[in-house]
């Protein structure tokens, strides 16, 4: 156990072996009479115990340190590695955005039709969970009912996908209701007048477009699908501007201009 020790403190904060083992036998005499041991850390020379501290220091996480700007510019280094996986992702985001503005109706039907396959292999999953536990001796039902309700909520979907848009679409509808209700009972206990009138605003928008989604649920389908492809189209544009950025700080790196330089 001694030699463990030894090797694991010399290879750490590079003390002679000889030195280890007299301050483990230190160690282990003071510990056997009952007396404290920290004391003798004082045994070790100034200049490993400036190492010790320089080490402890080095690895310190708190923000500002050393360590902690090491670990965020090895953070910057991988993103800029792989920028080429961020530029992929804002692609898709934008060919997505710009299918979901002109193509609505089928860019609603495709979100219904993942949406059933979805819950339909959530629910195969469910089946073979309870079946597991069932000869285990286990609870099952739980599992069974969740099972029950994705394949129904799946098989609904993939029949009746108009159904499942409209109810989705009622389902955001009160929602914005809900919560434009919320916003302009917020705005009437609010002290500043322009800060009243623009909750109160936000609020009757929420509630108008609920309405609206109400009464033709058709239109707020395909706001929705809209406010969507809007929102990835945005994120995929912004993933580009930044893996332009990335690649170009790829390429700034000494590692780059090395291999530039081959």
């Amino acid at each position: 156990m001694r030699i463990n020790v030894s090797m694991i403190l010399e290879r750490r904060i590079s003390v002679p072996r000889a030195e280890i083992d007299q301050l483990i036998d230190g160690y282990q005499r003071d510990f056997a009479h009952g007396a404290p041991v920290f004391h003798r850390l004082i045994t070790l020379s100034p200049q490993h115990q400036e190492h010790i501290m320089s080490t402890t220091t080095a690895r310190d996480p708190s923000p500002g340190s050393p360590y902690s700007r090491m670990a965020a510019n090895d953070t910057s280094q991988i993103w800029a590695r792989n920028w080429w996986l961020i530029a992929l992702r804002g692609v898709a985001g934008v060919i997505f955005g710009l299918v979901a503005l002109v193509l609505p109706f089928a860019t609603i039907l495709a979100l219904v039709l993942l949406f059933s396959a979805y819950m339909i292999v959530d629910g195969v999953f469910s089946i073979a969970a309870a079946v597991r536990a069932a000869n285990r001796h286990e609870r099952w039902g739980s599992l069974a009912l969740q099972a029950i309700a994705s394949l129904a909520a799946g098989v609904i979907a993939f029949f009746l996908p108009g159904a499942t848009v409209l109810a989705f679409v009622v389902v955001v509808a009160a929602w914005a209701i809900v919560m434009g209700s919320l916003l302009v009972w917020a705005s009437f206990r609010m002290d500043g007048n322009q800060d009243r009138w623009w909750l109160g605003l936000n609020g009757a928008a929420s509630i108008g477009f609920g309405v609206v989604a109400i009464l033709a649920p058709l239109a707020g389908a395909v706001v929705l699908t809209w406010w969507v492809g809007a929102f990835a189209f945005v994120f995929g544009v912004l993933l580009i501007i930044l893996s332009v950025r990335l690649w170009r700080r790829s390429r700034g790196t000494p590692a780059a201009a090395a291999g530039r330089g081959i």
